[in-house]
């Protein structure tokens, strides 16, 4: 898929601009062209599509993370195909903070600071493992931490690409 954007793709999506870049595919930030929401899509690479293993996995990463209802866990909210037969999965955008940068500007955190990421990641976690979902991949590039007034370093926990259902 072309990186000259914005370009519509099935389900009313328009892709806005890449905000990430993985083995498997690439982040988009999109919006649904009717309802005028945000949402992130990351498009399985086209030269993968045809490759079975890679396609299995893929919709597995979409079905493990659909599976958990849990605040910290990124929602997914649709799953489909591109007009050149790429597979997308569209998940809620979060505006954040990745958590391998805060800790490459920082170091290291206060204790209570990382008792706090620590405790929603494991929040995040434990509803994985109650529908079954193993994550696999924990790291800190696969934590956000979104910033407010009322909830501080919230954590979403991203990835679920090599989940283990």
């Amino acid at each position: 898929m072309s990186e000259n954007l914005p370009r519509p793709i099935k389900g009313g999506y328009l892709l806005l601009e890449v905000i990430g870049k993985g083995g498997m595919g690439v982040v988009y930030k999109g919006v649904h062209t009717v309802l005028e929401r945000e949402v992130a899509i990351k498009v399985l690479h086209p030269n993968l599509t045809s490759d079975p293993v890679v396609e299995k996995r893929f919709l597995r990463e979409a079905r493990s993370i659909g599976r958990i209802k849990n605040k910290h866990v990124v929602e997914v909210l649709n799953f489909g195909k591109t007009e050149e037969d790429a597979l997308y999965i569209v998940m809620e955008y979060i505006d954040g903070d990745i958590l391998s940068q805060i800790l490459r500007e920082n170091k290291f955190l206060k204790p209570q600071r990382a008792i706090h990421i620590i405790g929603q990641i494991c929040e995040a976690l434990s509803a994985a493992h109650e529908q079954g979902v193993v994550h696999r991949d924990l790291k800190p590039a696969n934590v956000m931490l979104l910033q407010n007034r009322e909830h501080p370093d919230f954590v979403k926990l991203l990835d679920f690409g090599v989940a283990k259902i």
